[in-house]
């Protein structure tokens, strides 16, 4: 089985129901419904029991069909899109032609924020993210209900992100952590790991210890990295393994 397949940090695919054109998958964080008439309803599951968000597709997409089911992933296939639907509740929309899609939101979010396109909309139980790839503008109408607006080319990609994904992991989440490191000495020493350990149980090191981004990895808006960019992939590279397995 490829690695992108096997389920994620205890995040993966719980169930698949297919009956009459309907579709129902079971993450951690989220029920995806995709009703046969093309109606999307996506559902929380974590921190609250609410429906979050739906979308119209477009009726021309019809019918669908379940193209793949992985531990982690499944793929549900229609004439001219696919969607899939991960383990750590992220919906990956990906066109065969221009579309646009509107999503209409069954929360208020208390916080909401855009940089180029790209946007997170929260409360204080939970919500969701948008991220095209490439980067596409979005329109948003905050009102009640608010609506999402994306404009999709052919072959682009656009990520929507349900939270939160798993359950709060109650013993880590009060365990204390100790940051140590540096741009240009990303690798704690063994004097400074053993001073950390007399005193954490989390210990993390500077985003540095990963190799460099891939080529196309962007620099976030208004910053110029010249160091790697770990969080532009999740395949991660160590800068130095030996290093890396020293620490």
């Amino acid at each position: 089985m490829d690695i992108n397949d096997e389920a994620l940090m205890g995040m993966g695919i719980e169930s698949v129901r297919v009956q009459e054109g309907n579709f129902e998958i079971l993450t951690p964080g989220a029920q995806v419904i995709l009703h046969a008439d093309g109606v999307l309803n996506v559902r929380q599951r974590i921190g609250a029991e609410r429906e979050l968000l739906s979308c119209r597709l477009p009726e021309h997409l019809s019918p669908w069909r379940l193209a793949l089911w992985t531990p982690f992933r499944c793929v549900l296939e229609g004439n001219g899109l696919e969607l899939t639907i991960q383990g750590d509740s992220v919906l990956i929309f990906s066109p065969q032609q221009h579309m646009k899609l509107r999503f209409e939101g069954h929360f208020q979010p208390h916080y909401s924020q855009e940089a180029q396109g790209n946007r997170l909309l929260l409360d204080g139980l939970g919500g969701c993210g948008f991220f095209g790839i490439p980067r596409r503008p979005t329109e948003l109408d905050e009102g009640r209900p608010w609506k999402l607006m994306c404009h999709l080319a052919r072959w682009d990609e656009l990520w929507v992100s349900i939270c939160p994904p798993r359950p709060r992991d109650e013993e880590k989440y009060f365990q204390s952590i100790s940051h140590e490191g540096s741009l240009e000495e990303p690798y704690p020493s063994n004097d400074i790991i053993r001073s950390a350990a007399k005193h954490c149980q989390i210990f993390t090191i500077h985003e540095a210890w990963a190799a460099d981004a891939p080529d196309w990895a962007e620099n976030p808006p208004g910053a110029n990295y010249t160091h790697p960019k770990p969080w532009e992939t999740d395949r991660h590279v160590p800068a130095d393994p030996d290093e890396f397995a020293r620490v």
